[in-house]
């Protein structure tokens, strides 16, 4: 750090650099000093109040860039507030394609024909990436004003702590799950065929708040061949007979999150795909009783994934078998082949394993489990049978 001295009484004065031109070189401190050495003060005492005023004026110019910086994340996030709701009156009005101009970088294509509501989707998560890169300027900043106090990342520390789910915790979670159990048989008594996966997902979404959820934050509807791409955005394509229909929504409750999944079929399936789905069922079901603490987390994913290959299907199943949840839907443990970490009581997560055969279908079961000293508890109790629908 640089620092600039002050000569008062034949005593130097060490200060910061920075404070030194903002406050020294704007003759803050002179009328000051000069009134203590013409009254005759002694050395130390001038030299203990004139620290003291430094002391001040420090906390003071922290304390002020401080607030410019709160106010600028604030203007950051009221962009973003204004920039949804011009969004959606664009989106009310029909009018297709948005544009911010060469500076920003063009967020929608004018030539994009989706649905009004899903260019207002699209917009407004880059207009959040744009926030999230304004928020990590203010941490740069933040850390500046904090020199020589260190910034250091937290996760590993917060994660450890978040890994073990206490008996409210867990509460919450099965209180969550269900909700969205509540949910998902809602949606799984009405019609689907004739309707489009985005009118589908947001029924969903009115589905989950209607049952207790605070927030909707997703609902996958992937219809037909969409079924075999396991995050689909649900887009325009129309549900109709001979349709397998993979169902993925969740929300939150009580800053606690659920996930859940279910496969539907659109009328009577075809053998092979009813023998698929039967295969997934089955890893689904080995890959939750091989929960129990102790047990490497790779060892669950290696459950579910032995019996899918083994059935010939070990290439269409190219994800994790699930992932910790809690205050967010994706945190640790993740159930991974290359996470050996031991499960422990209190570890909350998610058991998704999935059959995805390209350009025809696919298939997943999800549910949260909490990992007890007596094994897994399944959270979400909804059936894994294949749901069929009309």
């Amino acid at each position: 750090m640089a620092f600039a001295g002050l000569v008062a009484s034949e005593t130097i004065l060490l200060i910061p650099d920075r404070v030194s031109h903002s406050l020294l070189a704007g003759g803050l401190f002179a009328p000051v000093i000069f009134d203590l050495l013409r009254l005759g003060w002694g050395r130390d005492q001038g030299v203990m109040i004139i620290s003291i005023l430094l002391f001040l004026a420090t906390i003071i110019v922290q304390h002020v860039r401080a607030h410019q910086a709160l106010l600028a994340h604030q203007s950051a996030r009221n962009a973003l507030e204004r920039s949804e709701a011009r969004f959606r009156r664009i989106a009310d009005s029909n009018v297709i394609g948005i544009g911010f101009g060469e500076s920003s970088g063009r967020m929608l294509d004018g030539n994009d024909r989706r649905p009004a509501d899903a260019l207002v989707e699209t917009a407004t998560v880059r207009m959040r990436r744009l926030v999230r890169r304004s928020m990590v300027l203010q941490v740069l900043r933040l850390r500046a004003l904090l020199d020589p106090a260190e910034l250091v990342d937290a996760s590993p520390a917060i994660g450890a702590v978040r890994r073990i789910k206490s008996p409210e915790e867990v509460d919450r979670l099965r209180a969550v799950a269900a909700a969205a159990d509540e949910a998902m048989r809602g949606i799984m008594g009405e019609r689907l065929s004739g309707r489009t996966e985005a009118d589908v997902s947001r029924r969903i979404q009115h589905l989950l708040l209607e049952a207790g959820h605070e927030t909707a934050d997703f609902a996958i509807v992937g219809s037909g061949p969409n079924s075999a791409s396991p995050h689909h955005s649900p887009g325009d394509r129309v549900i109709e007979a001979g349709d397998a229909v993979v169902l993925d929504i969740g929300g939150m409750r009580a800053g606690y999150c659920s996930d859940t999944t279910r496969t539907a079929f659109v009328g009577e399936p075809p053998a092979d795909f009813a023998a698929m789905y039967e295969v997934l069922r089955l890893a689904q079901a080995a890959a939750c009783d091989a929960v129990a603490p102790g047990v490497p987390a790779r060892d669950v994913d290696r459950a579910a994934r032995r019996i899918i290959e083994e059935a010939g299907y070990g290439d269409a199943f190219m994800h994790r078998t699930g992932h910790g949840i809690g205050v967010e839907t994706h945190e640790e443990p993740y159930i991974v082949e290359s996470n050996d970490e031991p499960l422990m009581a209190g570890h909350a997560f998610s058991i998704e394993p999935g059959i995805y055969i390209t350009d025809q279908w696919g298939a997943r079961i999800e549910d949260i489990l909490v990992c007890t000293e007596a094994g897994g508890e399944r959270l979400n109790t909804n059936s894994t049978e294949l749901h069929i629908v009309d």
